[in-house]
């Protein structure tokens, strides 16, 4: 008897799950959820719901005692759905639960959400791209491979300070400021505008504009999650003043 192992980006509120995500869920034998995940969309459903969440630099569920819950379920043939904040595709570490399920023989589907970096810049009144300032984007880890690592990841960061693309930072609250300086050392100019979007889509959420060189100089203060997005971009679409007008 196979199972089926579904991944469901759940986007940063539950207002911002997909339809999709929706039947899923209401289908499901069993739900292992994420901190970010918003737990109001738990409280309808009728599955098995087990939390699963990690908390940063912490000990909590590891990734290893998450593909040993998986694989066990799917071995008794339950409909298991992984619910996770943001899209499911995007440093979510999915990639290694599809390899669980595999495994297993299990069938696998994917149910995409709404990432934390388009999130921001809706939330801005902004978007993540222009055809005239930034024909892409590129996303980016605040840290190194391994549970609870506190090394800035290894890129090219001359090449991404050079593309002239818009950079969205993901769990970079730690390191930002580390970041930040390494991007300006390999050629970002500090002016380079920046938006530090801080427990977005929740009751305490705060966007606050600044530049690439104050996120080098300045301590960050965040309650976390928290998402940077640095770019021209920023400047081009007047989100800074949109924001600033805002007062958030």
């Amino acid at each position: 008897m196979k199972g089926k192992y579904t991944a469901v980006g759940a986007g940063p509120c539950a207002d911002l799950i997909t339809v999709r995500g929706i039947k899923a869920l209401q289908t499901a034998d069993i739900v292992l959820y994420d901190r970010l995940a918003d737990e109001t969309l738990l409280e309808s459903i009728t599955a098995e719901k087990i939390f699963v969440g990690k908390t940063p630099y912490h000990c909590g569920v590891t990734q290893e005692h998450i593909n040993e819950t998986l694989r066990a379920y799917l071995d008794e043939g339950k409909n298991v759905l992984r619910l996770k904040g943001g899209d499911s595709l995007i440093f979510s570490r999915v990639a290694e639960e599809i390899a669980i399920a595999r495994e297993a023989g299990a069938e696998v589907e994917i149910v995409p959400g709404v990432t934390s970096a388009s999130s921001a810049m809706a939330r801005a009144g902004g978007s993540l791209t222009d055809r005239l300032s930034a024909s892409g984007v590129i996303f980016i880890t605040g840290h190194g491979r391994g549970e609870g690592s506190t090394e800035i990841p290894v890129y090219d960061w001359k090449a991404i300070a050079a593309s002239g693309l818009t950079i969205a930072i993901y769990m970079g609250l730690k390191n930002i400021r580390l970041i930040a300086e390494t991007l300006i050392n390999n050629g970002i100019d500090k002016d380079t505008p920046a938006l530090i979007a801080d427990c977005l889509e929740q009751s305490d959420e705060k966007l606050t504009p600044c530049t690439a060189g104050e996120l080098a100089e300045k301590n960050v203060n965040c309650k976390g999650p928290a998402i940077f997005v640095i770019g021209r971009v920023l400047a081009n679409a007047g989100i800074m003043q949109t924001v600033r007008a805002r007062g958030i």
